[in-house]
């Protein structure tokens, strides 16, 4: 588990997280680090040990990423 701070991108908040699972399709959940509720983001993959985080608001969430 990771505890990752979504930064400003200037139109939201964002963060690029390096996972080395090395698989295009992890299974990930990110969950609000204070409260521990889920958390709704944008997930993109970007190559087999990367991906991005969108949100609308500056979250730090834990985030568990998973090989399927």
């Amino acid at each position: 588990m990771l505890v990752v701070r979504l930064e400003t991108n200037g139109e939201g908040y964002e963060a690029i997280v390096s996972h080395d699972l090395q698989t295009p399709a992890p299974y990930i959940i990110a969950k609000n680090n204070s409260t521990g509720e889920i958390v709704a983001l944008s997930i993109f993959i970007l190559d087999s040990n990367n991906i991005k985080l969108i949100a609308n608001e500056p979250y730090e969430v834990k985030k568990y990423v998973k090989r399927v």
